[in-house]
């Protein structure tokens, strides 16, 4: 989203983003990609802690979208925390019959 952004870049992203989600009328989510500042990014863009990792989830419809950071610290970029794994087969678990969209940054 922003190459070694500062927290006040995300803040201006964030303020972007839900202009965009208001003029369009649409639903937008974010990614963090591998040149993202984590840090930052919890500090301007999250209103609260994400805890060790960021991961959300949007429901439309028999649809769950889910969206997770994958270069989680400690981890090779492209994996996920078993936290994060953990979190997402719970949710799985409790919607077994909607269809579920992953999006992730790394292969």
């Amino acid at each position: 989203m922003i190459h070694d952004g500062s927290a006040d870049d995300y803040q201006r992203l964030h303020a972007i983003i839900h202009t965009m989600e208001a003029e369009f009328d649409c639903h937008v989510r974010v990614i963090l990609g591998n040149h993202d500042r984590r840090a930052a990014f919890y500090e301007g863009y999250l209103p609260a802690d994400p805890g060790p990792y960021y991961a959300s989830r949007m429901r439309i419809g028999n649809n769950d979208f889910y969206f997770l950071d994958s270069k989680v610290s400690g981890y090779e970029a492209g994996w996920l925390a078993p936290q994060q794994l953990q979190w997402l087969g719970k949710h799985l678990r409790q919607a077994p019959t909607k269809r579920a969209f992953l999006f992730l940054h790394h292969p």
